[in-house]
């Protein structure tokens, strides 16, 4: 309860104090200016908590800017960030009204100029090196998102696997259409800046960990200032995610995990440069395994041809409509287990538009057999998803049974 008290605290702090707000002479009127914009929903969602309120002439003007010292307000309170050093800024003093706040953010809030000279970022190039934290500036996104991040690693204590530069960078143009991530930029002699790693980076991970994402176009606009209705998605979306883990761990204990195999070390053999190479010739048609919970609780997996797999999984998700069978399968195996996994995409993919599960059931019942404590469960979903090499394959469960319940659990799936 404190945690969530203290969330939704800030969101109140984010639209009064920082942005002088009246909620008694709005509170009970819908804003005037967010019908169609892209973050009505959001909006409405936390003015119906009674969290937020707009301007007196009853407006929530969604798209004005917020500035670095608000921000470091927002950060502050948002997170409860305790006292820390604080750099001696010449543009700040110990009586500004942001102080006691930037005294508690300031190591998150970034002041390095991006690479390009856009009209935003010429401030922080003017001010490069000297010593200055330009409280009066407009936040541009990619400053808030690099905080939003850090806290969030630090807070949550998240260990990110270590990418190239180059891997990071191909996985931010498959999601951001921006011409800025086109170019790595490098330098004969001195290789790729320090800044554009830095964008491609912070990019990636606020991507990658749900706080921010892009515009209608496909674009992160990394350079663009922050607005009032993005710092509140991106909120939302950290708020709404800690909100939910709290109240809702009973309903995650749902999920477990029967086998992970990492890397399928078995798999490879090692060519005479002392690279790994996949073996080609190990194809599979077919997957088996009986998972059975011990007197200690745990689940041991056995079963047939399972080490093609990087996991097998029984998962709980809302989106799925409950219990799920998750498959995955890393990007070798795609290669050299057409016949299983090219079956898995084909179950998946029939009626799959990318997007969301569709309905392609029958489908899959007839190449998939699973059994709850030997009860027969149909399949009546099915989903994919794919990151880091890897292609899961989810299969939506028509039961009701919970976590507690499950002893033991089979499932075969079959060419």
């Amino acid at each position: 309860m404190k945690k969530l008290f203290a969330m939704l605290l800030v969101l109140s702090v984010l639209c009064t104090t920082v942005i002088n707000v009246s909620a008694a002479e709005t509170q009970n009127r819908n804003f005037t200016d967010i019908s169609g914009h892209w973050a009505e929903n959001t909006i409405n969602k936390w003015k119906e908590k009674g969290i937020i309120s707009g301007y007196p002439d009853g407006t929530f003007k969604p798209d004005n800017t917020v500035t670095r010292a608000e921000l470091s307000k927002i950060l502050a309170s948002a997170f409860d960030l305790p006292d820390n050093e604080i750099a001696s800024y010449i543009d700040v003093s110990e009586n500004d009204w942001f102080y006691p706040y930037l005294k508690k953010a300031d190591k998150y809030i970034p002041i390095y100029s991006l690479p390009t000279l856009y009209e935003s970022n010429i401030p922080y190039s003017e001010h490069q090196g000297k010593n200055n934290f330009l409280p009066g500036i407009n936040a541009i996104r990619m400053h808030v998102a690099e905080a939003l991040v850090e806290i969030k690693l630090s807070k949550e204590n998240i260990v990110i696997d270590d990418l190239t530069i180059q891997e990071i960078n191909a996985q931010v143009q498959e999601v951001f259409k921006d011409a800025e991530y086109t170019n790595l930029m490098a330098i004969p002699g001195t290789g790729i800046p320090q800044n554009v790693q830095r964008m491609n980076r912070y990019t990636w991970l606020s991507y990658k960990l749900d706080i921010m994402k892009g515009d209608t176009e496909g674009c992160f606009n990394p350079y663009g200032y922050m607005t009032r209705a993005e710092l509140l998605t991106a909120i939302d979306r950290l708020l709404t995610t800690n909100i939910e883990d709290a109240e809702d761990e009973k309903e995650w204990e749902n999920s477990f995990v029967y086998s992970n195999f990492n890397d399928n070390s078995e798999h490879y053999q090692k060519s005479e440069n002392g690279e790994e190479v996949f073996d080609r010739n190990s194809g599979i048609k077919y997957v088996s395994g009986v998972a059975t919970q011990n007197s200690d609780g745990e689940y041991i997996l056995d079963g047939e041809n399972l080490n093609h797999l990087s996991w097998v999984k029984i998962g709980y998700d809302e989106y799925y409509g409950g219990l799920y069978l998750g498959i995955s399968m890393i990007a070798h195996h795609l290669i050299a287990d057409d016949e299983f996994s090219g079956m898995c995409s084909s179950v998946v993919t029939n009626l799959y538009d990318g997007s969301e599960v569709k309905d392609n059931a029958d489908l899959a019942n007839e190449h998939f057999s699973i059994s709850i404590n030997g009860d027969p469960i149909t399949i009546k979903a099915v989903g994919m998803g794919r990151g880091n090499g890897h292609h899961d394959y989810y299969f939506a469960l028509d039961t009701d049974i919970i976590r507690n319940e499950i002893k033991e659990v089979t499932f075969e799936g079959k060419i």
